[in-house]
């Protein structure tokens, strides 16, 4: 009997930091959206928890609102949209959107 191997290969952009912290990844494992900056949030609140990220390592979260703002596109349109329930996280590195969050809501004029 012969045996198989199956072989995943993944590729990335080499990009700095800084430069991932205005990214949104959609993150189906994510149960909150978070973000990194508190620029453009509002209705903020104290909110201190302990976030497991996907190398099993925790972050803390220390506050949460929403947040309102313009994303810009690969090919350079850009969108309005509306996050709430966001949790600002600022040791992320990127931005998250929890697919699990956008999909237990009705979406609504560009809002996630």
């Amino acid at each position: 009997m012969k045996e198989t191997a199956e072989i995943v290969i993944m590729a990335a952009e080499d990009i700095s930091r800084d430069e991932t912290k205005n990214l949104f990844i959609a993150d189906s494992g994510a149960t909150s959206h978070m973000r990194n900056s508190l620029k453009g949030m509002y209705d903020v609140k104290d909110w201190e928890v302990e976030v497991k990220v996907g190398n099993s390592s925790t972050m803390k979260s220390l506050k949460k609102g929403s947040f309102q703002g313009l994303v810009t596109q690969k090919d350079g349109t850009a969108l309005g949209v509306i996050m709430q329930d966001l949790m600002y996280v600022p040791d992320l590195w990127v931005i998250l959107l929890s697919i699990t969050k956008a999909i237990s809501k009705p979406i609504d004029n560009n809002n996630i």
